[in-house]
């Protein structure tokens, strides 16, 4: 929980020495392992763990959990399927069903999408909610915006990403317990409109595989997304309409209290200028450690420049 994987990992690695016949032992080593080295790796832990003879039902049901998510991320749809299948089948009347039901409906896992339609392309699976308009022109929008997007970072994702695309965001609030648009970067998943923007959502996923962050500040994972949007809004325009005029330093180190309306536009604008200013090696070093002293640590006094610049064109 303090983001600490290498400590852990360490002390996992010891519990299951100590006691190997321990399914908690070896689902602790799975959870480090998946923060530590992603998704493939914690494959083969959680399998074993359901391979030992003393598993506890809530132990296994949360592997079964978690293996979904796994198999998902690296595209095994099959087993990640059968894996949530069998999640919720063991959380049947737990305190924890309806989350594992809605955890298996983000996943696409229900049948309410039995009637969408679904189209794999290059670099996405797209699953259409009745009432879309435009399929076509929808993909290749998404598609066009991909490559410019990648073609800064570089990525390389384990699999496509599923884009689950809704006519209907009253139904999708209501049935995914949570507004559009979202992504889970983590198994490169998104649930979205038709109307939002082209860009913002599938960056998430990018991003994610092009650097896997130590460390997430809101002000630069939803900057960096806003940055590649493709939408060509003025970021301190919309900052100057919400009178914004708190020092950017603040908002960043969580000194002063700024809501998505600020964090968006800001975090937009403060990566422009430092992608524009500075290049894209020491912004991927920015990506990986999102916090304000790893900032200060890459850009020097060159920080303090560019916060500077931007509070005072918020000014006049």
């Amino acid at each position: 929980m303090e983001r600490k994987p290498d400590s852990a990992l360490a002390l996992s690695r010891q519990i299951v020495h100590d006691y190997p016949e321990s399914a908690k032992a070896y689902y602790a080593l799975g959870k480090a392992t998946l923060m530590k080295s992603g998704l493939p790796a914690a494959i083969p832990i959680y399998e074993k763990l359901l391979d030992l003879p003393s598993s506890e039902s809530d132990v296994k049901e949360s592997a079964m959990f978690d293996l979904s998510a796994c198999y998902y991320g690296v595209g095994d749809y099959g087993k990640a399927r059968a894996k949530m299948a069998e999640s919720v089948r063991l959380s049947k009347g737990k305190k924890n069903e309806p989350h594992v039901k809605q955890r298996a409906r983000i996943l696409g896992f229900d049948s309410l999408y039995t009637s969408w339609t679904v189209r794999e392309t290059a670099h996405f699976v797209f699953h259409f909610q009745e009432g879309v308009n435009n399929i076509d022109g929808f993909i290749a929008r998404k598609e066009k915006a991909f490559d410019v997007i990648n073609s800064f970072f570089q990525a390389k994702p384990l699999k496509k990403i599923d884009y689950f695309v809704w006519s209907d965001e009253t139904e999708a609030s209501k049935m995914l317990n949570r507004p559009l648009a979202f992504t889970e970067p983590d198994v490169a998943l998104t649930h979205t409109s038709a109307i939002h923007t082209v860009g913002h959502e599938m960056t998430h996923s990018i991003c994610r595989f092009a650097v896997a962050p130590t460390r997430v500040h809101k002000l630069i994972w939803e900057g960096v997304c806003v940055y590649f949007d493709q939408s060509r809004r003025s970021s301190i325009q919309t900052l100057k309409k919400l009178g914004f005029n708190s020092l950017i330093a603040g908002v960043w180190k969580n000194e002063i209290r700024a809501g998505t309306d600020i964090i968006y536009p800001l975090g937009g604008e403060l990566v422009r200028r430092l992608i524009d200013k500075y290049g894209r090696d020491k912004f991927m070093l920015l990506l990986a450690d999102q916090s304000y002293d790893s900032a200060v640590k890459i850009y020097g006094n060159d920080l303090a420049v560019v916060l500077s610049e931007i509070e005072h064109d918020l000014k006049n």
